[in-house]
């Protein structure tokens, strides 16, 4: 597994540090850290510019050494207790840090990236979480948005997945059976059903597809409780789509959840391509309380 690990000073990317430090990675995995320092350079004066453009490459001198910093000691954190795993770091310098990191996943066949995101809303929300969700819909692979802080190895660490009867939500289904998942995580699958599907569900006829998707999902809750082999029973429950976006946020609250996984679809030349429970994945990621991983599937044009 190819992850990249994006980076800055705020709290929350400390909280997506320490949740993929937590985690059992294979042996296999590559973890590259990744820190975009934007450019300082306040606006120009004629007068003093000699003294004006001192000061500016003194400030941007020890902003390289503190972003050296924060990459050498998240290193030393994933190296302390993954000492068998490839950790590289990479710092660049650009005014777009979404586009050089979603760059830098495309070139590397990354699998996932995972990054901070604030969780705000309004205003706020769209200039603090711009860079993620702009990576979010800008690259071809998986992303997790970490907003808090994983709860302790002594307390459960709960995960809702959320699935459609599309492609994407198959492959999302086995990545979640691939990925590595501390002892204390417990499941619950959601299955959202098309509301066309949930008319003909009345009918004798597709009271078999209600049963087939029912069968279907116990059959998941018994792959995700053997791959977790852990006394916690994975659970499913099967909603109508109305309105996907609030049905999960709601359920995200009730239980609550610390992380939903969704599913989207990704287009080789057009990025992110919205599909029924794909285009809601994006407001989920936005607008849910907790952290949100985005799987997606590639599809060629």
């Amino acid at each position: 597994m190819r992850v990249i690990i994006a980076l800055d000073h705020s709290e929350c990317s400390q909280f997506a540090l320490k949740s993929a430090v937590s985690r059992p990675w294979p042996e296999s995995s590559s973890i590259k850290i990744v820190h975009v320092l934007e450019p300082f350079d306040p606006i120009n004066s004629a007068a003093n510019a000699a003294q004006w453009s001192t000061w500016v490459e003194t400030i941007n001198t020890e902003r390289r050494s503190s972003a050296q910093d924060l990459l050498d000691n998240a290193v030393i954190a994933l190296k302390n207790r993954h000492n068998r795993i490839n950790v590289t770091r990479k710092l660049l310098e650009a005014a777009l840090p979404d586009k050089v990191i979603t760059e830098i996943a495309k070139r590397w066949s990354a699998d996932v990236i995972i990054m901070g995101s604030h969780d705000h809303r309004g205003l706020k929300r769209l200039l603090l979480g711009s860079t993620a969700m702009s990576v979010l819909q800008k690259t071809i692979c998986s992303v997790e948005i970490i907003k808090s802080q994983c709860p302790s190895t002594s307390e459960q660490y709960n995960v809702l997945v959320a699935l459609d009867q599309s492609t994407c939500s198959s492959s999302l289904f086995n990545t979640i059976l691939s990925s590595p998942w501390s002892e204390n995580t417990v499941f619950k699958i959601l299955s959202v059903a098309r509301p066309e599907d949930e008319k003909h569900m009345a009918t004798d006829v597709d009271e078999k597809k209600a049963s087939q998707l029912e069968f279907d999902l116990a059959l998941k809750a018994q792959m995700l409780d053997s791959r977790m082999k852990s006394p916690c029973s994975a659970s499913f429950e099967v909603v109508a789509a109305e309105n996907p976006k609030k049905d999960i946020l709601r359920r995200i609250e009730d239980w609550p959840a610390h992380l939903v996984i969704v599913g989207s679809h990704s287009h080789v030349k057009s990025g992110f391509r919205k599909r029924f429970l794909g285009s809601v994945s994006h407001a989920i990621a936005l607008d849910a309380p907790c952290s949100v991983a985005v799987i997606k599937t590639l599809e060629s044009q």
